[in-house]
């Protein structure tokens, strides 16, 4: 089954070629997405609209970073996209999204309730605009800009081998989150999401599993707000009485996707040019 998708796909032939380029990048999309969520959120009081500016400031900053590839250093951008099979999608998203329910984001929680200790739980479906940028917005110009731009760009550079190229583009990745406890669970998603995009050369697909993993946190989220306490110190005060069952259910589901994907040796990584 295949499925061709109109987005952004970048020929790299000359930028960005280097560790330096992928720094210059970017620092521009920080630039040019942070100053005006810094500037704008100083003027206005309510979260709702502070969540408006985020997601508005996100898009202007990856469309600066479009403008500065295309026009400024005249790399050419095509716009079709395939995804050959759906089966590798369905089953490694399987597994990292169970990865990310057993182990991650406990462990995400544990430690946001000893950096915040103060900070009450907060039902994070009260602001939808705060959801659509997390779950569309930010996995769709995130995973352009982190691995069919940068990613792409070091994997075809003789310079980096492939296993350097992903751990760079996630590491890269990771920083721009800033939170201590977004660091380190970004930098997991890169290392994974890197590697099924080398694997499949899919972007879509990637684009899915960042927007999966997203709305997973969130509802994870909800059920910690729900049921959980705001300090942690035990399995079962992340989800309550339901702890135990969530997560050995989707340890077991883990498992049999882990061997399904070993079956399948997806996990073999073999030198490759990503187009």
């Amino acid at each position: 089954m295949q499925a061709i998708i109109i987005i952004y796909s970048l020929d790299k032939k000359s930028f960005p070629s280097s560790i330096l380029d992928v720094i210059a990048i970017t620092i521009l999309f920080v630039i040019f997405s942070g100053v005006p969520i810094i500037t704008l959120n100083i003027i206005l009081s309510t979260k709702e609209q502070n969540d408006i500016i985020t997601v508005l400031s996100q898009v202007f900053g990856f469309g600066a970073i479009l403008f500065f590839i295309k026009y400024i250093n005249n790399i050419k951008i095509g716009f079709n996209f395939k995804i050959k099979s759906y089966i590798p999608l369905i089953i490694f998203g399987i597994f990292l999204l169970t990865i990310f329910i057993v182990f991650i984001i406990p462990f995400l929680f544990y430690i946001n309730s000893f950096i915040s200790p103060t900070e009450e739980l907060i039902n994070p479906f009260n602001s939808l605009v705060y959801i659509f940028g997390g779950i569309f917005i930010g996995p769709i110009i995130e995973e352009i800009l982190f691995r069919n731009i940068i990613l792409t760009s070091l994997v075809n550079n003789p310079k980096y081998s492939v296993k350097k190229a992903i751990i760079i583009s996630a590491f890269i990745f990771s920083i721009i989150h800033i939170v201590p406890s977004q660091i380190f669970s970004s930098f997991i998603l890169g290392l994974f999401i890197g590697f099924y995009f080398y694997k499949t050369n899919s972007l879509f697909g990637s684009i899915l599993l960042h927007a999966s993993v997203n709305l997973i946190i969130t509802i994870c989220s909800y059920l910690h707000f729900k049921y959980g306490n705001e300090r942690i110190y035990r399995l079962s005060d992340i989800y309550g009485d339901y702890t135990i069952f969530i997560v050995s259910f989707f340890f077991v589901i883990m498992c049999f996707s882990a061997i399904r994907l070993i079956k399948n040796n997806f996990f073999k990584l073999h030198n490759k040019k990503v187009t």
